[in-house]
């Protein structure tokens, strides 16, 4: 399951205060919440801010986009021919007496 875009903020903050050398980028305990309250700033703390905001955007379009196409992996093989107990429950119930079986 994919994360919200504060979680993925707030986790690139926390990675970010790890880093010595990039400590002076900004203000003590710096969050999303205040991020969007200081979104009309010209410093530069706020522009670098914002940059990983758009950061932690793509990042969930990402996560979204591996959770559909998990999705869909997962349907193409619940249904695919493999010869598992979900196939052969499928075939037996298709089955009809006096009809041509049509292997797919």
């Amino acid at each position: 399951m994919s994360r919200n875009i504060t979680e993925i903020y707030d986790a690139l903050i926390a990675e970010k205060q790890t880093m010595t050398e990039l400590v002076q980028l900004e203000p003590q305990l710096d969050d999303s919440q205040t991020l969007l309250q200081d979104l009309t700033s010209t410093s530069k703390v706020a522009l670098w801010r914002l940059y990983l905001w758009l950061v932690a955007v793509g990042i969930w379009v990402h996560e979204q986009e591996f959770d559909i196409f998990k999705k869909q992996v997962e349907e193409i093989a619940l249904n695919a021919v493999t010869g598992n107990l979900r196939w052969y429950r499928k075939m037996a119930f298709s089955f009809q007496l006096g009809d041509q079986l049509v292997f797919q």
